[in-house]
């Protein structure tokens, strides 16, 4: 029994005697903590999305006026207290958003068709801002 149990202690402080390493012996990751060794950084830059046929976009144009703002946007509730009932929830916004269609067109209240395919979103924001300028001051 004695001789077991010494047995086992000199086991256990062999296995402890030899798996034990310093950090500086570990070469896992040691090429990146060197000096001299190349930094590389793998990033890209996200792809621009461009608007394609088929999207759902939403699309919100908002003026001073809450009477002008119902023309507009026909699915926006009259008395908007938060964010959620202003712009909707994110099943909402897709309900109420504007497919563009097979003709690359989508149809806003009130502007009527815009062509918006191959724009990105700060184009397509751009193009329709411009276009309720024609008819509202200030449209957002």
């Amino acid at each position: 029994m004695k001789t077991n149990s010494l047995l086992y202690l000199l086991i256990l402080g062999l296995i402890i005697q030899t798996s034990c390493k310093s950090t500086e012996e570990i070469t896992m990751f040691k090429e990146s903590i060197e000096d001299n060794a190349p930094v590389r950084i793998y990033k890209s830059a996200p792809a621009e999305h461009r608007i394609n046929l088929f999207d759902n976009l939403f699309i919100r144009i908002l003026t001073l006026d809450p009477e002008v703002n119902k023309l507009y946007n026909p699915g926006m509730a009259e008395n908007a207290v938060s964010t959620d009932q202003m712009f909707g929830s994110p099943t909402g916004q897709y309900i109420n958003g504007y497919r563009v269609g097979a003709d690359s067109m989508i149809s806003l209240p009130m502007l009527g068709e815009i062509n918006l395919v191959g724009l990105n979103l700060k184009e397509a924001e751009a193009l329709i801002t411009e276009k309720a300028k024609e008819d509202l001051k200030e449209p957002v």
